[in-house]
């Protein structure tokens, strides 16, 4: 024979039954501590539970999992910028025309994003940064190479010129497209002071066309948010 604890006799009292039921107890009327992560099965709890207010946020857990629990999860930041313009020959670094992507279904950002003034451009938060570059061009004489570089300072261009440079570049034949692409990892530990820009040169200068547009990413900058530094 079974014993059943019923909560609801003013005198306490333990009555025998056949269910081996504990019934009409109050919240709150075990003993804090006395459910412990040994006394649930293995996915007791299921995401429905927490969600439609089963669980409520005097038992197990708080109701749902918000944005504020979130935080630091996944990535927090991207960012993507282009220039909306051609322009010819060298650029050390690009200093005008640029925006940041306005055209659907791409996005601009998620998060604060970039800030860029005269082709400098500034972290909103420190962190490990991917950068991701790519320019399009269209030579009109043969080159041995057309370069795109990513080049960065960790004083604001004081005094360093180079701190850190990636570069990426292309052999093209004359009258033909082509592409110079790059990507470099950073550790921004200082917002103030660590930058970068993009710098473009080709070996044949003016007979290079670089390309821009405002409508589509012909040349792309992707700033991503990794982690924490």
């Amino acid at each position: 024979m079974a014993i059943v604890i019923d909560g609801s006799s003013s005198a306490g009292t333990v009555n025998l039954g056949t269910n081996g039921t504990i019934s009409n107890l109050a919240v709150g009327g075990l003993p804090d501590g006395i459910v412990d992560t040994d006394m649930l099965a293995a996915n007791a709890v299921v995401t429905g539970k927490i969600t439609d207010g089963t669980i409520a946020t005097d038992d197990l857990a708080n109701a749902a999992v918000t944005a504020a629990k979130a935080s630091g999860l996944g990535i927090s930041e991207v960012d993507h910028w282009r220039v909306n313009a051609d322009w010819t020959g060298d650029a050390n670094p690009i200093t005008s025309n640029w925006e940041r992507c306005d055209t659907t279904p791409g996005i601009g950002k998620i998060g604060t994003g970039l800030t860029e003034s005269s082709g400098v451009f500034s972290f909103p938060s420190t962190g490990i940064w991917q950068l991701i570059v790519g320019f399009a061009y269209y030579a009109t004489d043969s080159n041995t190479y057309c370069q795109i570089m990513i080049n960065t300072t960790v004083d604001n261009w004081s005094s360093n010129s180079d701190r850190f440079a990636v570069m990426g570049s292309s052999s093209q034949a004359s009258n033909q497209y082509g592409f110079a692409f790059q990507s470099g990892i950073m550790d921004v530990t200082d917002i103030s002071n660590i930058k970068f820009r993009i710098m473009a040169s080709a070996h044949d200068g003016v007979e290079t066309t670089w390309r821009g547009d405002s409508s589509r990413s012909k040349n792309y900058v992707f700033a991503i948010k990794l982690a924490e530094t």
